[in-house]
């Protein structure tokens, strides 16, 4: 036998050996995750642009569909314990026809990745007056959601209800989508989309263009840290969340290095990338 091949064998066998170690006993079940996405405002915004060509148009409004939502999306269904939900408080009509224009390269929707999708007449109604948000809420509960292993990913942290706030991961302040930062003071100017929604300096646009792709990288952490048993995907979350999620808007060498990074490939894709 040549030294090459002994050498490979040898390699392969004690990879095999390190992921039993490190993922634990074959007959250990992983938890079934449930990731669950709002629509406006995190994988969509308003559009601002009629020449931007990552828009869909229905009941007559026009999306811009948010960077890195397809690739997030198509890398969650992979995993064979994770379950993709969207809840909006828009109507099913609407939201059903938006994730289905939604599609990725090969021309599958998102709405074929879902397996619910939750509208206003699932919201709960807490109040009569004020914001929409305050008098809706997104309770999990009802809905049969297992709350020690679900997180609904939504940029208006007021859709959570008292006891649920752990299963809220917020993304930050909400801006309208703007392709070009240089453009937001003409925008401003047309008068037709509230000024405070646009981001103040070019770091806060520059990471709210890129959000979905920090929340990719957080979820993507958080599920290996469950499959490798080094703690729960919740508790990952909301230990590393300021890690991954700019909230305080500062631009650095940490958040742009996540934008790069590649993700965990796992035990099994080094095992045959061997030759």
């Amino acid at each position: 036998m040549k030294i090459s091949v002994l050498i490979t064998q040898i390699l392969i066998l004690t990879f095999f050996v390190a992921c039993s170690n490190k993922r634990g006993p074959a007959s250990d079940k992983r938890s079934r995750i449930s990731i669950i996405f709002d629509i406006d405002y995190t994988i969509v915004a308003p559009s601002t642009s009629k020449k931007d060509s990552h828009t869909v148009t229905v009941e007559g409004e026009t999306y811009r569909v948010n960077d890195g939502v397809v690739e997030m999306i198509e890398k969650l269904s992979k995993r064979d314990n994770v379950d993709i939900y969207f809840f909006s408080g828009g109507g099913e009509s609407r939201n059903l026809e938006l994730l289905k224009q939604i599609k990725s390269d090969q021309g599958k929707s998102l709405l074929s990745y879902t397996t619910e999708v939750y509208s206003f007449n699932d919201l709960t109604q807490v109040a009569t007056e004020g914001r929409f948000s305050k008098r809706y809420k997104k309770n999990l509960a009802p809905l049969g959601f297992d709350l020690r292993n679900t997180i609904l990913v939504d940029d208006n942290e007021l859709f959570a209800v008292p006891g649920q706030e752990e299963n809220m991961l917020w993304l930050g302040k909400t801006y309208h989508h703007v392709e070009d930062y240089n453009k937001i003071t003409s925008l401003k100017n047309l008068g037709n989309l509230e000024a405070e929604y646009f981001p103040t300096n070019p770091d806060a646009w520059f990471l709210a263009r890129n959000k979905l792709k920090y929340v990719d990288a957080l979820l993507d952490a958080a599920l290996d840290a469950e499959d490798e048993r080094k703690g729960s995907f919740l508790h990952f979350i909301h230990t590393k969340k300021n890690e991954y999620i700019p909230y305080k808007e500062v631009r650095n060498s940490h958040f742009d290095n996540l934008l790069t990074q590649k993700p965990n490939r796992g035990c099994t894709s080094l095992v045959l990338s061997f030759p």
